[in-house]
């Protein structure tokens, strides 16, 4: 427990300081098309926000999207994992992974995971779990719906 009397005036305040990490926080799980960083004010901007996505025929393909993430409350360096599951879980469809590192809690942490050729084995309910230190710091639903093509076109 520390404590300390603000500017001599009798106020004490007393605080506990944390030695163990605590997970960090969601601030923005985005899906979309596109995300242009500009290279002047570091500003992202991203186009064609989506939560689902339609296929003509499975196992299908989703030709390009990127997954737009921002945390903040981390401590230092962090492993992240983000997988997309289908089947209640039980199909892993994607896997990215890589460390993290905050200059402090207050530090906001932008991530943008590029997905490539993204193979979806059936039409239905995915979902992205965002893991810290193996820790879940996020659920995300995703849908993908079959599109069926109306006969003689």
């Amino acid at each position: 427990m520390r404590q300390n009397d603000f500017w001599g005036c009798g106020l004490t305040l007393e605080w506990e300081e944390r030695t163990v990490p605590t997970v960090p926080k969601l601030v923005a799980f985005i899906l979309c098309d596109e995300i242009h960083r500009d290279p002047a004010t570091h500003k992202s901007y991203l186009l064609g926000t989506f939560n689902q996505v339609m296929v003509r025929e499975f196992p299908g393909k989703h030709e390009h999207m990127h997954v737009y993430l921002s945390l903040v409350n981390g401590h230092g360096k962090a492993h992240v994992l983000l997988l997309l599951t289908c089947d209640n879980g039980a199909t892993e469809v994607f896997r990215a992974q890589g460390e993290i590192e905050f200059a402090n809690p207050l530090a906001v942490v932008e991530m943008d995971i590029e997905i490539r050729n993204l193979l979806l084995p059936k039409d239905g309910e995915y979902q992205f779990e965002l893991t810290c230190d193996g820790e879940i710091v996020a659920l995300r639903p995703f849908r993908v719906i079959a599109v069926r093509q109306e006969l003689g076109k």
